[in-house]
């Protein structure tokens, strides 16, 4: 019989785990350092144990380093540079927002913009900013979350608490990520690098390695929408 533990440590480890999700945030700038094999390994071996609907396990992540890491960034960034149009295998999360959701976006976008002293009206600028993602914002690592063509997005709830396993673990480390849906925009050079498998198409990527504690970028934080608009109790 499972049992939950009320001992006296339980209510420490809530408000460590609630501090923990309180605290992340997208890292855009990293130290060059790569973060220990070992270190990646157990992290990924670990979020193995993330539920998924009749144990269906669909998910598979690709994690490039190194060279293969350079490589990629050189044929992603030739492809967006020479105005290559996206190809997702699956559909942008952008396409299905609504107004609220549009205007949550627009604010995230503007503050980060703001932050980092760039004109609304510069396009330029604006786009040598979204040209870091092709880059890893200077990464060590990157993972390539997959999931099956035939896959719908009750799928994508179980690769989600897989990437949420994975996250709160690298946080719980010191380790920055940067969950990035551009990444699965330009998927032809990631499975010439990667293994990605058969059949399988990338739902998004995931820059990770030690933030540069002073980077001005990794200052930007964002809010989040009141309990009452996001969550309703029923008796």
């Amino acid at each position: 019989m499972n049992t939950v533990s009320n001992g006296p440590d339980s209510g420490e480890q809530a408000r460590w785990l609630g501090d923990l999700l309180r605290d992340r945030h997208s890292v855009r700038s990293f130290l060059p350092d790569p973060v220990p094999e070992a270190v990646i390994t157990d992290i990924f071996d670990t979020a193995r144990w993330a539920p998924s609907n009749n144990n269906s396990q669909p998910w598979h992540v690709a994690v490039v380093s190194g060279a293969a890491r350079d490589t990629l960034v050189d044929l992603l960034l030739a492809l967006v540079d020479a105005g290559e149009q996206p190809a997702p295998a699956f559909l942008p999360s952008a396409a299905g927002f609504g107004p609220e959701h549009q205007a949550r976006a627009k604010q995230n976008g503007e503050h980060l913009g703001a932050l980092m002293n760039i004109d609304p009206a510069d396009g330029k600028a604006r786009a040598q900013l979204m040209r870091l993602n092709w880059g890893f914002y200077g990464a060590p690592h990157v993972a390539f979350y997959s999931l099956p063509l035939s896959m719908s997005v009750a799928n994508g709830v179980d690769l989600g608490l897989f990437i949420h396993a994975v996250v709160m673990q690298l946080t719980s480390r010191g380790i920055g990520i940067c969950l990035q849906g551009s990444l699965a925009a330009h998927p032809g050079p990631v499975h010439e690098i990667a293994e990605i498998p058969e059949g399988h198409g990338i739902v998004c990527g995931m820059s990770f390695g030690y933030p540069d504690p002073e980077a001005r970028i990794n200052r930007h934080r964002t809010d989040r929408e009141q309990l009452e608009n996001v969550v309703s109790f029923h008796c």
